[in-house]
This record gives structure tokens, C-alpha cells and sequence, in this order.
């Protein structure tokens, strides 16, 4: 079963477009030898994922706040669901190898690894993923997106792990490096 997704409108990307410059100045399309349909897709792909990066910064909108972390949610039910992960309950069980989630779509993606359904489709290439988070880590190789900026000197990464590591091995002063190897 293939999964499809909305794509931004273009009144939503003419309204992102109008974002904090300096926020989004690192965000390019890079022009290959595919169609201009193709590079149309590239750039709502980098709007919605500006939007959305906005939109998750919108606390106000959020009202049940969890008593543990600094999450928010719009449902109370949402949040009473995410509380289980505090406490550890883990009521949905997978019925072929016995693993157990706090949610039950949690559960359901876990399923995937047993049937091998692979529902996140690039548009750009013939690759495709069982979850949507290494779906979006993908769809970055086609747009240039890089969300991830070192404060230091300003270099952009796809995913926060490699910033991490930059950061480590560029940023870390000498005493801090001691003590990381010393830890490991």
C-alpha cells in the first residue's frame, strides 16, 4: 500500500515565501537535468518543510501541556497518550514478535519490518521507506534542503547527527576532546 501526501498549495508557498530571510537564506534548489515539474516539487517540498518547521513552534495554538517535558498538544487525548510514554506503559503488543509500544501507531509502523510494506515513495527516484522520517531524510538529497546550521560557522547539514559530529571535531576545544575519549 503506497501512502500519497498533500503538497503545498501555492497560496501556502507564496505565503512562506515571505518567511525571516536570514532563517531561510541557506535553502537552495539545485537545477539538474530533470523536468520543471520535477524542480516545481523541489521547491513546495523545501515550502512545506519551512511551514512545518514554523507551525511546530506554535505553543499558543497547543493548550494541554505535559506535566514532564516541555511537549504540547491541541487534544487532551493526545496528550493523555503521549503521558504513557512517562510512565513506561506499553499496551500494544505486536502479535508476530511480542515487541510493545506506548501508541498503537507506533505499533503499526513496527508491523512493516514483518510484511516489508514500504509506503513513503520518492517522487524524484525509484527508492522508498518504511518510515517517514528516513523518507524525509531522503527527499533532502533532491532538494538541497540543509535545516541543520552550525552557530559557530554557519555550515548547513542535512540531518543533526553530521552537526553533532562537526561540531565535535571542528568546535570542540582540546580539553573537551580529552574528555570525550577518556568517557569512551
Amino acid at each position: 500500500m503506497k501512502m500519497s501526501f498533500n503538497l503545498p498549495s501555492e497560496e501556502d508557498i507564496s505565503a512562506s515565501a515571505s518567511c525571516d530571510e536570514n532563517k531561510n537564506k541557506n535553502i537552495t534548489i539545485q537545477e539538474n537535468s530533470r523536468s520543471q515539474e520535477n524542480q516545481v516539487l523541489k521547491s513546495q517540498f523545501v515550502f512545506a518543510a519551512m511551514k512545518k518547521r514554523g507551525m511546530e513552534g506554535d505553543m499558543e495554538n497547543r493548550p494541554y501541556k505535559c506535566p514532564y517535558c516541555s511537549w504540547a498538544f491541541k487534544k487532551s487525548s493526545n496528550l493523555l497518550s503521549h503521558i504513557d510514554t512517562h510512565q513506561g506503559l506499553k499496551p500494544h503488543v505486536c502479535d508476530l514478535c511480542g515487541k510493545a509500544y506506548s501508541h498503537q501507531g507506533t505499533l503499526q509502523q513496527h508491523k512493516r519490518l514483518h510484511t516489508g510494506e514500504r509506503p513513503y515513495q520518492c517522487p524524484f527516484c525509484e527508492k522508498s521507506y518504511i518510515w517517514s522520517s528516513d523518507f524525509r531524510k531522503h527527499i533532502r538529497t533532491h532538494t538541497g534542503e540543509k535545516p541543520y546550521n552550525c552557530e559557530e560557522c554557519g555550515k548547513d547539514f542535512v540531518r543533526s547527527s553530521d552537526l553533532r559530529k562537526h561540531e565535535r571535531n571542528i568546535h570542540a576545544d582540546a580539553e573537551t576532546w580529552l574528555v570525550v575519549h577518556v568517557i569512551w
